[in-house]
């Protein structure tokens, strides 16, 4: 019985060495890795299945066969080559971890080193990348610095040359106002001196008739087949076909041209007042102009053309003779006064204007006038 309690102590005994041992195998550095923690579970779990099975066949040897000292004796032996066995196992298992660590260590600072290069690459690149633009800004600016100053120099010599130009222009400004200004004092020079000599003029006779001189030269670009000058001999007024024209006797200028859109003009009459002029239409319209107004007063009382037209002394009737009659007038509102039957080349007022007379187409004359019966 002494036996079997010695045997049961030592089977407790190397159950606690057994479980010292598995205590032993946890407490490893926890830096290992999962493999290594897998390892040595599973190298634990075998050592102790191989233990249990060996302490099993050994005790039931010991029970039968040997004495408390000698089974004491080879378990202990037996769990120290156990014990070595695995400790063994444990550095073949630590140095494997070891390994493993380096080797992950290595792989991280490398890993690093590239992580950590990979700026300095991306800085160059952008230094690479940054140069191109910032030299082709560089070339663009000096282009575009060398294209303003080009503009600048072209804009300058066409400033230069403006000036230039206005300066000719200016000193041309200044020949003509100069020429312009030496030019109208001859002419008010020789208006003058026309003036003075159509004011100054004799009154012609026989005795001075011989003495005759040009005082003023009028022209026109067609021939003029009648003239008349006004009652106060400022004005020439010429008739050529279809227009009727009105000079300035003082400096002989062109004062006004009328015409009537290709119309004939037969005749004109010049108002005693030479306010206003009276024309004769070679379709039968009796026409009436103002001096100073833009467009004149037509009236119509003949259905022939008008071959004369005349005032009367006192310049408030008006006589137009025609081919289908002669109409009287009154003159400031062109009012028909009277028609005359018959053709009639001419009409003409007495200088009193008590009488006019007309000329008929067979020759004869006809004179009109108001009877006064006593």
């Amino acid at each position: 019985m002494e036996s079997l309690s010695n045997r049961l102590f030592l089977y407790g005994l190397a159950s606690l060495v057994i479980v010292l041992i598995g205590t032993l195998s946890l407490i490893v550095p926890v830096a290992l890795r999962n493999a290594e923690q897998a390892a040595s579970a599973r190298q634990t779990a075998l050592v102790a299945a191989d233990l249990n099975a060996t302490l099993d066949s050994r005790l039931a040897i010991m029970l039968g066969q040997v004495s408390r000292e000698q089974t004491a004796q080879a378990i202990i032996a037996e769990v120290t080559a156990i014990w070595q066995a695995q400790t063994a196992t444990y550095a073949a298992v630590r140095a494997t971890a070891e390994r493993l660590i380096s080797e992950a260590t290595a792989e991280a600072e490398r890993r690093y080193r590239t992580a950590t290069a990979a700026p300095q690459q991306t800085q160059t690149a952008y230094a690479q990348a940054t140069a191109t633009p910032q030299a082709q800004t560089a070339i663009a600016v000096a282009q575009q610095t060398a294209t303003a100053e080009a503009l600048g120099s072209a804009a300058l010599a066409t400033r230069s040359a403006q000036v230039a130009t206005l300066s000719a222009a200016e000193t041309a400004i200044v020949q003509a106002q100069s020429q312009r200004t030496a030019t109208a004092a001859a002419l008010a020079t020789r208006s003058a001196e026309r003036e003075a000599a159509l004011r100054n003029a004799a009154p012609l006779s026989v005795e001075n008739a011989t003495a005759l001189t040009e005082l003023l030269s009028l022209k026109h670009d067609a021939p003029i087949t009648a003239l008349a000058i006004s009652p106060d001999s400022r004005l020439a007024v010429g008739l050529a076909r279809d227009q009727l024209l009105i000079w300035s006797l003082r400096d002989g200028a062109l004062l006004q041209r009328m015409a009537y859109g290709g119309i004939a003009i037969n005749s004109f009459a010049i108002a005693p007042d030479s306010r206003a002029i009276a024309l004769a239409l070679d379709d039968g319209t009796l026409a009436l102009w103002r001096l100073g107004e833009r467009a004149p007063r037509l009236a119509k009382a003949h259905s022939a053309p008008i071959f004369r037209v005349v005032y009367s002394p006192d310049g408030r009737l008006l006589a137009t003779a025609a081919a289908d009659q002669t109409v009287i007038w009154a003159a400031a509102e062109l009012k028909v006064l009277a028609r005359l039957n018959g053709w009639a080349w001419d009409a003409a007022f007495s200088n009193g204007g008590r009488y006019v007379i007309t000329t008929s187409d067979d020759g004869s004359l006809h004179l009109w006038g108001v009877p006064v019966y006593k």
